[in-house]
């Protein structure tokens, strides 16, 4: 859902960070995003859940500046574009790694958010549905600030299963053209 400020983000970022990949590389910032990220799901499996917040929220800018430089300074290759989605999915298996002592929905909301991913890779022009990773990186965010956890993993679940639905039908329809 995120996804339609896409457009304006893209070009908001291109004013903004024109340059910024001198002083550091898209690349750079997915590793700085998997660090991050692998330190928030640590701190969610010791229960820090408030830092684990600041460090989801550090791996999300991570991620959004790391395509942003990219684009401004067109430094984007295709295999920056690798090292930025199997760093978002390092980032969201360990953080749901890091849930699965608190609650064992944390093995199917990782299986199906991997899934979703996975669809969206395979073909790009299907549906975003309604759970991409900014609002699951969100949701993950309010169930650790409220100390919701079940009740998060649900929504992700249930959200996760109703995107997937729709990528699926989506890309059949594209397929049966």
């Amino acid at each position: 859902m995120l996804s339609k400020f896409r457009p304006w983000w893209h070009k908001f970022s291109a004013r903004k960070f024109k340059g910024a990949g001198k002083w550091i590389t898209p690349n750079q910032l997915s590793v700085l995003n998997l660090i991050f990220g692998t330190i928030a799901a640590y701190l969610i499996f010791i229960d820090r859940y408030i830092w684990a917040v600041v460090f989801i929220t550090l791996s999300g800018f991570g991620d959004w500046f790391d395509g942003a430089i990219a684009r401004a300074d067109q430094l984007g290759t295709p295999f920056g574009r690798v090292v930025d989605a199997v760093s978002d999915r390092f980032v969201d298996g360990f953080i749901f790694l890091g849930m699965l002592p608190a609650d064992w929905l944390a093995m199917p909301a990782l299986i199906i958010t991997n899934v979703v991913s996975h669809v969206g890779v395979k073909e790009p022009n299907a549906s975003k549905g309604l759970l991409e990773r900014p609002e699951r990186l969100i949701l993950i965010s309010l169930a650790l600030l409220f100390n919701q956890l079940r009740w998060g993993l649900i929504t992700i679940i249930v959200l996760s299963s109703i995107t997937l639905f729709m990528r699926m039908n989506s890309a059949r329809l594209i397929y049966k053209k």
